[in-house]
């Protein structure tokens, strides 16, 4: 047995549409028989709002009561004829214009997260409706939002405690948490919200708006997955217009409050549901309603207050929520956006959005990350880009020197002038052109580590520049380097150096090797810190997350793949290289001898920590890049 459902609200209404009655069906309430009195001949009278466990009223034998309220009581019953356990509403006289359409309209629908409608009835002599269903074997969202925010008393919460307040049946969340168990409360929210708002586009597909939506109309399975109930209220909208009244004032978006006042006749009814299902998931999210603070400061009542209770909601206040769950506060505000014409234009619209934030959220917990490295790495990126991406250089401007020195013995005097002439202008040259294209957008990420709303143009925009960004430091590092074969042996004939055809060789091998090991360094290690601490941050809402973030990063692993073998590779094939040459080289002293030592372990050293980026770091970027584009598999 699942939890007592409290579908009591299903029966409290606002105003009461004015449907007609359907037409009688057959009776299942020509049979009944009380428990108590089942072997004698003198049944007590028929009370179909007070059954007890036992009772049979036609096909179906009544267990438990699930609810009741001011139109009748939803009870557990076994449908005896299919032997399973259904919800059956019997709902009284009185309250027959309160449900009216709810079996036509729920009979219409065919979706996994709406609760399905398996008959209806009406007693002819009592005037009773009777209306059975799929029983959902856990809690309404309402008693799970309470159970929440009262536990974790304003903290995060997680999957775990999110589906054990769903169902007292420790067993099946035992077994859910050896699944999975790890998605914080954002991703949580925003699977929940997808599901319902693909299940409210279903309805809106078929011509049927509910325009009663709120947690306790949502019921829970005991496994977590949300049911959209309740279509007392649906009415056909094929042409997206209502003039109907009815809801909950809570979740009433302002345009329908104001149909109560009657300053307005019609209203957009589909993207009213989206207003409603927007404030249904940011109270699930924050424990409390946007405008909750503002309403209850009101001291105004009757008709009054719902006057003030539609300005609150045309002014839009909202409480700012905590900087990791903007992405999912922009999109509720858009669902919640006074204007409905600048609200989701549909509920697939909004499902889309919801579902391409869990997707990042996904990939934010999958793509592996030391937390504190992270907001280090994160918090100061462009920094330890610009370091990352000039170290390499800074580390091979000393191998070619000492290269130089090796095999040439150049004039101090001249060399060194050379050296200086030509680094005044390459290093500041290099550094002030990247210093340009990083700090051009700079601005731009502060603003994303700020968790400031921006443009969702914007983002798109600084996830190309950052991503452009290690091709950038290679291109940047080919016109430092490899100009310097010609330019540096012309700089030092222009000091008064002698130089020979072999010394122009020894200076093009140095400035060559040397210039592929910075530029192989300086894009590897920049792309390490673009993907694994920038490109993630670049994301607000995710919208369309899967796809643009596989093509932006298509084809990135077989870029790790290669730039990964070069940073391993070149560094040792210098080094055997040089070993290869030594024996034809003449050398004038033993000191030349041991910088050539020198200089090949310098080389093996590079080669070493090149070949520990290719084991460890390409591997974990290669994870990272997978998780991103979720294709872990």
């Amino acid at each position: 047995m699942g939890r007592v459902l409290d579908y009591s609200q299903m029966f409290e209404r606002d105003q009461h549409p004015t449907d007609p009655q359907p037409a009688d069906a057959a009776d299942p309430f020509s049979t009944f028989v009380p428990a108590e009195t089942r072997d004698s001949d003198s049944p007590r009278e028929v009370k179909f709002d007070q059954l007890v466990r036992g009772d049979t009223v036609g096909a179906f034998r009544i267990q438990r009561l699930l609810g009741r309220g001011s139109f009748g009581a939803v009870y557990l019953a076994r449908e005896l004829t299919l032997d399973r356990l259904v919800a059956v509403k019997v709902v009284l006289p009185d309250g027959q214009q309160a449900t009216a359409g709810e079996g036509r309209s729920l009979a219409q629908l065919r979706h996994p997260n709406i609760v399905g409608i398996f008959g209806e009835a009406r007693d002819s002599k009592s005037g009773c409706h009777l209306l059975w269903m799929q029983f959902v074997d856990g809690c309404d969202l309402a008693t799970v939002i309470q159970r929440l925010w009262d536990q974790r008393d304003g903290t995060d919460w997680t999957e775990s405690d999110f589906v054990k307040n769903c169902s007292s049946d420790v067993s099946s969340t035992e077994t859910l948490n050896r699944v999975e168990a790890t998605r914080g409360s954002i991703e949580l929210v925003c699977d929940v919200g997808s599901q319902l708002a693909k299940a409210l586009d279903h309805a809106h597909g078929c011509g049927i708006v509910h325009r009663d939506i709120k947690p306790a109309n949502i019921l829970m399975s005991r496994d977590g997955i949300p049911m959209l109930a309740d279509f007392n209220l649906a009415e056909n909208a094929t042409a997206g217009d209502s003039q109907r009244l009815g809801g909950t004032l809570a979740y009433m978006p302002p345009e329908q409050i104001a149909v109560w006042l009657g300053e307005t006749k019609r209203i957009d009814a589909c993207r009213a549901d989206i207003y409603s299902l927007g404030m249904v998931l940011w109270e699930l999210v924050n424990g409390e309603r946007p405008f909750a603070d503002q309403e209850e400061q009101l001291t105004t009542s009757g008709q009054q207050k719902i006057i003030d209770l539609m300005n609150v909601r045309r002014e839009a206040v909202y409480r700012k929520a905590p900087g990791a769950k903007l992405g999912l506060e922009m999109i509720l505000r858009r669902a919640m956006a006074v204007d409905p014409t600048s609200r989701f234009p549909s509920a697939r619209a909004l499902a889309t959005a919801l579902q391409g934030l869990a997707e990042l959220q996904r990939a934010r917990r999958d793509a592996p990350a030391r937390k504190s490295l992270f907001l280090l790495f994160r918090n100061h990126l462009f920094w330890f880009i610009l370091i990352g991406g000039l170290v390499p250089h800074l580390c091979a401007s000393v191998l070619q020197i000492y290269f130089n020195n090796t095999w040439i013995e150049p004039d101090d005097e001249f060399f060194t002038k050379a050296l200086i002439a030509y680094n005044m202008v390459v290093y500041p040259g290099c550094i002030g052109w990247l210093s340009r294209n990083l700090f051009r957008f700079a601005s731009g990420y502060r603003r994303v580590i700020a968790r400031q709303e921006m443009p969702r143009g914007a983002f798109r925009k600084l996830r190309g520049q950052m991503l452009r960004l290690p091709r950038q430091f290679a291109i940047v590092a080919a016109f430092g380097w490899f100009p310097g074969i010609y330019l540096f042996p012309w700089l030092l004939d222009y000091f008064g150096a002698t130089t020979s055809p072999e010394d122009w060789t020894h200076f093009a091998m140095s400035f060559a090797i040397a210039g592929a090991i910075a530029m192989t360094y300086s894009y590897a290690l920049v792309l390490y810190l673009v993907c694994v601490y920038g490109y993630r941050a670049c994301w607000q809402t995710g919208t369309h997350y899967r796809e643009r973030a596989r093509y932006e990063l298509r084809g990135m692993e077989k870029r790790i793949g290669r730039v990964s073998i070069l940073v391993g590779v070149l560094p040792l094939a210098a080094a055997v290289l040089l070993l290869a040459l030594a024996p034809q080289a003449e050398f004038n002293n033993a000191t030349q001898i041991a910088r050539l030592h020198r200089l090949v372990i310098a080389l093996i050293v590079f080669g070493g920590f090149g070949l520990y980026l290719v084991v460890i770091g390409s591997a974990r970027l290669s994870r990272v890049v997978r998780a991103l584009t979720l294709s872990q598999e």
